[in-house]
């Protein structure tokens, strides 16, 4: 060819055949797809992205390879019995991480190490053995069920056992929670990452993935300094600890963590202090499983787009419509972690607004509210005003929840859609293509679920007669947590796509 009147040496070649880490170089790729493409445009820009995609596989058989040889005297018993020259069954990619040199006990490994146990019920289980202990303890320290006599709303229940972010939160939502993140990380480092990538190459799938855990280990650091240490310890300083030294309530209503101020023979302030302090560390660290969750979720997502914008241009059978089959499935798996992140911050906001209400327990509180809906009562009067760190927590945590949501919705919508339009998708019953609007079908109704969620979050203590939205939303949100497709039944793809 005119432009490489050098060619290519026979020396260059037996490199890429040696065993080394090298292979062939993106220059020398260029000048094999003009080869193997005879100098068609089109024709050299597919055998470019094929070339390209068998080298990342030889740089990752390679990686493996290496790696097992620097652990020969201690193998890994998956890697000695597993014979890397034969390709993965298609009934799904067993992940094993290839890349061992890399450091194992960095937190976003760890982090996501939680994740990935042998059982999905292991943590969630973990984390609820945890909150039904801080309920035990709460007998110890004889605030499981304190009735506060308040000078302007009288008798009021502040037990701990009565607060459902203390205790519907740690013993059903967050557990839930992790349940669903769990199934939504196997799945797509199982299954959807492997057949997106059309790759039945085990080693090549997981170092991908790998790679993006990686590259998050300063976020998940963050995330970890702003869960555990500022959440869960200096707020526990400021609103605990300092008011309980100095017998002083503050602004801040009482509660369970403050009764011990104001009524000595209930509970003493030495048992307190040790109490609420280790129901505020449980809280930080289920906090940072929290927002760590919401990290993993955009990584997925993330991929998802990668995955697919790096595909578009290879021709691949079925791609259109396996993109769309699996991301219904992550954007199910998204819904389902938003849906329970955001109860959770309802309930965090009905707590905070319900003890600067008049009435005797949340129970009533909330019924009073929809009463004045009915006409048959009045909205409930505070006793003074009063801005609780609670308050501030719960709306950050909506918010990145709902960004989090809109932003993989958004990213798998168009992944999909690179995908469909590229011309290779299969054809409809009627012998139309497939529109990149049907991933858009599947999750409208979940934006929709997600949408009334935050306006109720919003409107509590706000809007006199919230209730009743609330009512409707977590409704339509149980529902969905049920069903996410809400009716919806695509036969063609009812017995491929794994649903949780």
């Amino acid at each position: 060819m005119e432009a490489n009147r050098a060619d290519i040496e026979l020396r260059t070649v037996q490199l890429w055949f040696q065993d080394n880490k090298r292979g062939v170089s993106p220059k020398n790729i260029r000048w094999l797809a003009r080869i193997f493409g005879c100098d068609d445009p089109q024709a050299t820009s597919d055998w470019q992205a094929e070339l390209s995609a068998a080298q990342d596989r030889l740089r990752a058989k390679r990686q493996l390879q290496s790696a097992m040889k620097k652990h020969k005297e201690h193998p890994s018993p998956d890697l000695v019995s597993r014979d890397t020259s034969k390709p993965i069954p298609d009934q799904g990619v067993r992940y094993v991480d290839p890349d061992l040199n890399a450091p194992g006990s960095t937190l976003a490994r760890i982090s996501e190490g939680l994740l990935c146990p042998k059982s999905a019920l292991s943590l969630p289980i973990v984390v609820f053995i945890g909150a039904v202990l801080l309920g035990l303890l709460s007998y110890t320290a004889s605030i499981h069920d304190v009735v506060y006599q308040s000078e302007v709303a009288g008798a009021k229940q502040v037990g701990f056992l009565w607060a459902p972010n203390w205790t519907f939160n740690f013993l059903i939502a967050i557990p839930l929670y992790l349940v669903f993140l769990t199934e939504l990380l196997a799945f797509w480092k199982k299954r959807g990452r492997a057949a997106l990538l059309n790759e039945k190459t085990e080693t090549v799938v997981a170092a991908g993935w790998s790679r993006k855990i990686d590259d998050a280990s300063l976020v998940f650091g963050l995330v970890f300094m702003g869960c555990v240490p500022i959440i869960g310890g200096y707020q526990w300083v400021t609103t605990r600890l300092m008011p309980l030294i100095n017998k002083d309530p503050r602004t801040l209503p009482i509660d369970w963590g403050r009764i011990a101020i104001v009524s000595p023979e209930i509970a003493s302030v030495p048992e307190t202090i040790v109490f609420t302090g280790l129901v505020w560390l449980y809280m930080g660290c289920c906090t940072y499983l929290y927002f760590m969750g919401l990290v993993v979720i955009y990584l997925i997502t993330q991929d998802f787009f990668e995955i697919s914008n790096s595909a578009k241009n290879r021709h691949i059978p079925e791609a259109g419509d396996r993109a769309r089959k699996i991301g219904e499935t992550v954007m199910f798996g998204v819904f389902r972690c938003a849906v329970v992140g955001l109860i959770m911050c309802i309930i965090m906001k009905l707590q905070s607004v319900y003890l600067v209400s008049d009435s005797e327990n949340i129970l009533r509180w909330f019924a009073s509210d929809l009463s004045i809906v009915l006409g048959r009562g009045e909205p409930s009067s505070g006793g003074f005003d009063y801005s609780a760190p609670v308050l501030f927590t719960s709306f950050v945590a909506t918010l990145v929840t709902v960004s989090i949501s809109l932003n993989g919705y958004l990213k798998v919508r168009r992944g999909v859609a690179q995908l469909q339009s590229s011309g290779r998708a299969h054809l409809d019953t009627t012998g139309r293509p497939q529109r990149a609007a049907s991933i858009q079908k599947s999750t409208w109704k979940l934006l929709l679920v997600v949408g009334l969620l935050t306006l109720s979050f919003l409107f509590i203590g706000l809007v006199p007669g919230f209730s009743v939205l609330l009512i409707l939303s977590v409704s339509l949100a149980i529902y969905g947590l049920c069903d996410p497709s809400f009716g919806r039944r695509d036969t063609s793809t009812e017995k491929e796509q794994h649903v949780f």
